[in-house]
């Protein structure tokens, strides 16, 4: 059984959602309620293919102006911010689940196994089997 003390501990290592030191309204970037909007979709969508000029769309604004505003409000390419959540889920989906690291890959967008190892390796410093087996939640 897992206890309270041994949940935090295990997401303590978990990317975080937004680059630190970064807040919505910064001057030249996208308004609250934009950043809000393509954070939704990003989330929602996070399995598929996923391009700049569908969230440039979904806020109506011109790819070009979307990804400089972008990068002012989050601290981070459009393309950097979506790699983080993939890996990001992908990190929750190896403490939560019993899943295979190729069924993880595939279920957070990425094309296979190999390319969820590439990325994780260069975020969080670890292959994703070395940061599972020192994640996990004993039980």
């Amino acid at each position: 059984m897992v206890t309270d003390d041994e949940v935090p501990s295990a997401l303590s290592n978990i990317l975080p959602e937004r680059r630190p030191g970064y807040e919505a309204g910064a001057q030249g970037g996208l308004a609250s309620w934009q950043i809000k909007r393509v954070i939704q979709h990003v989330e929602s969508e996070l399995e598929n293919a996923l391009r700049i000029e569908d969230l440039a769309q979904l806020i109506d604004l011109s790819p070009g102006h979307f990804c400089r505003t972008f990068k002012v409000s989050m601290g981070e390419t459009a393309h950097s911010f979506i790699i983080r959540r993939r890996i990001r889920r992908a990190q929750i989906l190896m403490i939560e689940t019993r899943s295979s690291l190729s069924q993880i890959a595939c279920s957070c967008g990425l094309a296979d196994q190999a390319h969820l190892t590439r990325l994780f390796r260069k975020m969080v410093g670890d292959t994703p089997m070395n940061w599972r087996r020192g994640n996990q939640i004993p039980g």
